[in-house]
């Protein structure tokens, strides 16, 4: 039984370096791809937009992140709506 478990350990052990080596190497494809579409932009054809997505991924931002800022605006905003209907002040 031991052995059975050992091996097993073994397998997985291969698996998951086969996994992280691979995951490596497409790591690096992607890094490189994007060097290759950064150096074939033309500067004059960018929209506002692609400007500030730019911007956006060089101070870190993630799609993640815009996600939460948009979601807390929307709530803040909620409270304040129902802070000012609920205050009597437009009866």
């Amino acid at each position: 039984m031991f052995v059975v478990i050992y091996l097993w350990s073994v397998v997985l052990y291969v698996c998951s370096y086969a996994f992280m080596e691979r995951s490596e190497s497409i790591q690096t494809q992607l890094k490189n791809l994007r060097a290759d579409m950064d150096s074939l932009k033309v500067e004059e054809k960018q929209t506002h937009l692609d400007k500030l997505h730019d911007e956006g991924i060089q101070r870190g931002d993630t799609k993640y992140q815009t996600l939460q800022k948009v979601c807390s605006i929307t709530t803040q905003i909620s409270k304040c709506e129902h802070i000012v209907i609920h205050s009597g002040i437009f009866e």
